[in-house]
């Protein structure tokens, strides 16, 4: 998720990422982020970007909404109205999972009620109306995952400068490649532009 342009490749002895899946909570994911801002902040780096998809996306707007140190942000299929996420359950898997206290994911893993009710205490909109960093909002209009309609949501939301790319026919994953490649070529030019090399911040 982190971006920062010229960066030399990592250091060997950089911490991997931990955790368990089913202790995943945005908030948890927010302080993550943070934590690993510091962590390139402390060894010198001052110019950050940031690229989140899917959750990644909510996850970039909500901390990039209270750090100025983030200049640059691209979302990809961003949920920006987290409790569309309940809206959208079958009503009987929504029962199960607050009265069991977890589920069960398509992959395998599993959630506990704790991300369930971390989603209404989450406010993307109002993180990206505080945001500061230039954000290229980017989704798929065939999208059956997040409706393209979270993507039109946060685009009003945002504060100049901003830009809004929905890919015709592009579903979650960008799994075209065409799709997938001018989503790269978009995300590549928007950091570039807003963190050239050898430019230190004004």
């Amino acid at each position: 998720m982190l971006a920062e342009v010229g960066l030399s490749p990592p250091a060997r002895d950089w911490p991997e990422s931990g955790g368990r899946f089913e202790d995943l909570t945005i908030t948890g994911e927010v302080a993550d982020l943070g934590g690993a801002m510091d962590f390139l902040a402390a060894r010198g780096f001052t110019r950050f970007g940031l690229v989140g998809s899917s959750l990644g996306g909510t996850v970039a707007i909500v901390y990039a909404g209270d750090d100025p140190r983030v200049e640059a942000l691209v979302t990809i299929a961003a949920v920006s109205r987290p409790l569309g996420i309940v809206a959208r359950m079958p009503a009987a898997e929504l029962e199960a999972w607050q009265r069991t206290g977890t589920r069960i994911e398509a992959g395998g893993g599993t959630l506990k009620r704790d991300f369930l009710d971390d989603l209404a205490r989450v406010d993307v909109l109002a993180a990206a109306r505080r945001l500061g960093a230039a954000t290229l909002v980017t989704h798929g209009d065939h999208d059956d995952v997040v409706p393209v309609g979270d993507a039109h949501a946060l685009y009003a939301a945002l504060p100049d400068p901003k830009a809004l790319a929905i890919t015709a026919g592009g579903d979650h994953r960008y799994s075209d490649p065409s799709h997938l490649a001018e989503l790269l070529d978009r995300t590549i030019e928007w950091l570039a532009a807003r963190l050239p090399l050898g430019e230190p911040r004004a």
